[in-house]
């Protein structure tokens, strides 16, 4: 009975690969290097933003 719940997410993850897949064909083929290389940057700035975001939130949690 439990294996009938895990298929919609198999289904879900192997669908959201595809489109990631997808999308970074899309993107490969469709921008230039310095294109790109200025997402990427974008990217990590955005993910570097969040992730201070994150740990000042959980210090402030944890400290009071």
């Amino acid at each position: 009975m439990h294996s009938t719940n895990k298929v919609p997410a198999a289904m879900t993850g192997i669908a959201m690969a595809a489109a990631a897949a997808g999308t970074v064909a899309y993107v490969m083929n469709h921008t230039t290097a310095a294109q790109r290389r200025r997402a990427v940057r974008r990217t990590a700035n955005r993910m570097g933003v969040a992730l201070d975001h994150m740990a000042d939130t959980v210090c402030r949690t944890m400290l009071g």
